[in-house]
């Protein structure tokens, strides 16, 4: 008995200095530096979230990429066939062509279109199941991040749902806003600025993404989280981690095909498909922890621990 109370007295003077240490870190947040933010994400484990996350796009992103792709490639094709080319032309402009290749994109668009009620009912359960859990595990992410209690089971999988069908309706919009830009160009083609117009696309297609992907990661970071405050105070709370976020991303995709070219060539870029497809997906669930921790740290003043959570976890036992 009495080799266990100083054992038990050293857990309760190292779970003291924990508290002391974040009540000092509380009281210096006002002076925030790129140190403490490294420090933040290191001990928040971001890492180790960043491929469960990977994980979790892989097996969500792909049968929510085919039914967005099949759905509203019927939609709008029923429509407007040139409508339904260009939003497939701008989303696959969106990504690297190895993720999402036009062989992909007629095939889903094809077996939709001739698809029995019982294979989309399937395909549409298929990609809510999924995607729910994709949502679920971001917010479990951002619960670690922000510092914030977990949402009630039955709350969070409603909430997940939710966010599936809102992603699944804003995605093709804000997509198709995106091809402004690029309609702008092909106006000012017929102007003595035409003989720049290379330039103007690309240019306009960097303009696009960026729309599309801050408006994207505003909407992740202002509902997902499980935060206390308005939507408007919610919203402007995320403008800086989405902006940086967007920023990254857009970055990252611009320097992905160059990495590709260099490294991946003949057979070896077949072989290679499956870590590119990894690749890609890690980096966007990465940028995604990134702007996170933005917001948290520079936002809302959310400070490092000293330890990451699970050595704190093992000290407060």
């Amino acid at each position: 008995m009495a080799s266990i109370r100083p054992a038990s007295g050293q857990a309760a003077k190292q779970k003291a200095r924990d508290v002391a240490s974040d009540a000092s870190q509380t009281i210096q947040g006002g002076t925030k530096d790129a140190r403490n933010f490294v420090k933040k994400f290191y001990h928040d484990w971001s890492l180790h979230l960043t491929q469960a996350l990977t994980f979790g796009l892989v097996t969500s992103v792909i049968p929510l990429g085919m039914l967005l792709v099949a759905i509203v490639g019927s939609l709008i094709g029923s429509l407007n066939g040139h409508a339904r080319d260009q939003f497939v032309k701008q989303l696959q402009g969106m990504l690297p062509p190895q993720i999402l290749p036009a062989q992909i994109t007629s095939s889903a668009l094809q077996k939709f279109s001739q698809g029995s009620g019982i294979w989309i009912l399937v395909s549409v359960i298929a990609a809510i199941f999924f995607g729910s859990r994709l949502f679920t595990l971001l917010e479990a992410c951002f619960d670690i991040i922000y510092r914030v209690p977990q949402r009630p089971a039955k709350q969070k999988n409603i909430l997940a749902i939710i966010m599936v069908l809102v992603f699944m309706v804003l995605t093709p919009l804000l997509v198709l806003t995106s091809l402004v830009p690029e309609h702008l160009v092909s106006i000012l083609q017929n102007t003595p600025i035409s003989s720049s117009s290379s330039m103007l696309n690309k240019i306009a297609g960097v303009v696009s993404s960026l729309i599309v992907s801050f408006l994207l990661f505003e909407i992740i970071y202002t509902f997902i989280p499980n935060r206390k405050g308005t939507v408007k105070n919610r919203l402007r709370a995320s403008v800086l981690g989405s902006v940086t976020a967007a920023i990254v991303l857009q970055l990252g995709l611009i320097l992905f095909p160059l990495y590709i070219h260099t490294y991946t060539s003949g057979v070896v870029s077949q072989i290679a498909f499956a870590l590119i497809f990894m690749l890609f997906f890690y980096v966007i669930s990465l940028v995604t922890l990134i702007g996170a921790t933005v917001n948290a740290y520079f936002v809302e003043n959310v400070q490092p621990t000293p330890n990451d959570f699970v050595t704190r976890a093992s000290h407060s036992s």
